[in-house]
């Protein structure tokens, strides 16, 4: 059984598969595709390559390219894709209050509850299946937090590059049934000028 999701820009589009849903699990299998006019370039990314940081006694993440403490000079972006980690935060743990330039940032909650707030006034708490977009823009300040003291928290959060930089900062979110991406992949993310052109009020806008 595999539960897929799409997240689509002007360049790119990323297939993130997992078979497995335990939160004390590694992800199976991630695969990233580079769409070209003629052909679509897919590369398996097995989870044992991912580099494993422990930072702190309450985040575990898997980095698939080079963030933080990880540098690799092949692993540093994926077209317009900068950043895609796995995180397992501990309860009552959390990432405090920090700030973000120039990014979209996509973020799934897979397992456990998210709660974000940020510098816009913004403050929810997403469950599983939930996913939520911030542009950064112009600069943001926000937290995020499993204020849950029982349950592990685990989300898969992508940071892409902007087509532009300087944009107003934006927050939204939204609910997603499992049954839409239950063994089939279904699209989350694209970009702000793809939905002018197709519009679907299923699909979040991206500045890509």
């Amino acid at each position: 059984m595999k539960h897929c999701l799409i997240l689509t820009s002007l360049i790119i589009r990323v297939f993130v598969a997992h078979g497995l849903f335990d939160s004390n699990s590694e992800i199976s299998s991630e695969i990233l595709c580079l769409e070209t006019d003629q052909m679509s370039l897919f590369t398996h990314i097995p989870a044992s390559s991912l580099y494993v940081s422990r930072p702190t006694h309450w985040l575990v993440s898997r980095f698939h390219f080079s963030f933080a403490e990880y540098y690799d000079p092949k692993k540093t972006n994926f077209g317009a894709l900068r950043v895609m980690n796995d995180d397992q935060v501990t309860p009552k743990n959390g990432f405090g209050t920090h700030p973000h330039r120039d990014m979209e940032i996509v973020t799934w909650v897979v397992d456990g509850e998210l709660t974000h707030q940020d510098s816009m006034g913004t403050k929810e708490t997403l469950s599983r299946g939930s996913v939520q977009y911030m542009s950064a823009g112009t600069g943001v300040r926000h937290s995020e937090m499993n204020d849950n003291a029982n349950t592990l928290l685990r989300f898969i959060q992508i940071w892409v590059q902007p087509s532009q930089k300087g944009l107003k900062p934006n927050y939204g979110s939204k609910q997603f049934a499992a049954a839409d991406h239950l063994n089939k992949l279904q699209k989350i993310v694209t970009s702000t000028k793809a939905l002018e052109e197709t519009p679907d009020p299923n699909v979040i806008g991206i500045h890509q």
